[in-house]
């Protein structure tokens, strides 16, 4: 590396994301360091107001408004061409959501990550490109008192229950290759271990309900 000279050339142009929940609405200033306005600002665009409004269906809120500043909103010399052939076009309303609860949108990122996966596969035939490429299919979003609901119900709409114990929720962690992603393998091996001897003396300890309950019959 040249002294005076970045480590790398591509620099990140994000630089900060002003988030605020005012009169029910989540609004989003987006500050930028640099954006090219063909190869940039559209993707960017998107990938916030994706995130906006994700965040909001998460804290049970309307979308606001969202504003982007950029200090330098450039194009380079070799696009200009481009940008001088461009025509308008009237695209049709996006009908696309991103309003999702906070598991649905887990369980959606997860599948556009293994699509994302697939269509890198060397060799990869058009049909199957086609079928990666189609929107992921989520199931229809739960409108009655899922408390309500008896379990084969909540089978029947997809919707999954949480576990009843911890010996259940270890089970489920221990099938989770994202917490074991994000702990490391050594922490989540120690987590699993040390929760599981903590279940082992809870089943062995004996309730004063249960001693008042059954002692007298024993």
């Amino acid at each position: 590396m040249r002294r005076g000279h970045p480590r790398e050339a591509d620099i990140p142009c994000n630089l900060r994301s002003l988030l605020k929940v005012r009169r029910g609405r989540l609004e989003w200033v987006q500050v930028m360091r640099s954006n090219d306005l063909i190869l940039g600002l559209p993707h960017n665009f998107v990938q916030f107001t994706m995130l906006q409004e994700l965040m909001a269906s998460w804290l049970g809120v309307k979308m606001g408004t969202y504003i982007h500043f950029s200090d330098s909103l450039h194009v380079y010399e070799r696009n200009v061409p481009d940008l001088r052939g461009a025509r308008t076009r009237r695209l049709p309303p996006n009908r696309d959501t991103w309003r999702l609860d906070y598991r649905r949108t887990i369980r959606a990122f997860a599948e556009l990550g293994d699509r994302m996966d697939g269509l890198r596969q060397p060799g990869i035939k058009e049909k199957e490109v086609l079928r990666l490429s189609t929107s992921p299919r989520l199931p229809p979003e739960a409108t009655n008192n899922i408390y309500e609901m008896t379990p084969e119900e909540r089978m029947a709409e997809g919707i999954d229950s949480l576990p009843n114990s911890l010996f259940e929720a270890l089970d489920v962690m221990e099938r989770s290759e994202l917490v074991a992603d994000v702990l490391g393998e050594h922490v989540f091996d120690y987590f699993l271990r040390n929760k599981r001897l903590e279940w082992a003396d809870y089943k062995s300890y004996v309730t004063p309900f249960e001693v008042s309950r059954y002692l007298g019959t024993l």
